[in-house]
Parts: structure tokens; sequence; C-alpha cells
């Protein structure tokens, strides 16, 4: 079994596939070179934010859905 130094680093391993528009994508590469990331960590870093938000935002929706009934 094959082992490296770098093995605590826990790497992604699904890949998601995001079309852009040319212009999308420029803006994109644009945001995350001005925080000084690889774009493909600027855009996981964002969906993961977002859904973070969109969770919250749904569990008291499915907390006052479920307290209706």
């Amino acid at each position: 079994m094959k082992t490296n130094k770098s093995s605590d680093v826990k790497k992604p391993n699904r890949l998601m596939k995001v079309l852009f528009t040319p212009d999308e994508q420029t803006f994109v590469k644009l945001v995350a070179s001005m925080n000084r990331i690889p774009a493909n960590q600027y855009m996981r870093a964002t969906v993961i934010a977002q859904a973070k938000l969109d969770i919250q935002a749904m569990e008291g929706k499915i907390s006052k859905l479920v307290d209706s009934i």
C-alpha cells in the first residue's frame, strides 16, 4: 500500500461540472485571482458557503411546515 506525506490532507473525490458563459468565466477567474486563489478553489469555497446559508434558511421553512401539520 502506497502512502505519502500529504495523505493527511483529504482531497475532494467527486466532480461537479459548471458551465459558464465566456463573460461569467472571465468574471470568476478575475475575482479568484484578486483573492490570490485558484478559480476552482474559489468556486468551491463560494458554493459551500452559499449551501450553508441555504440549508439554514430551509431548516426554518421545514420546521414551520412540520409545526403546521
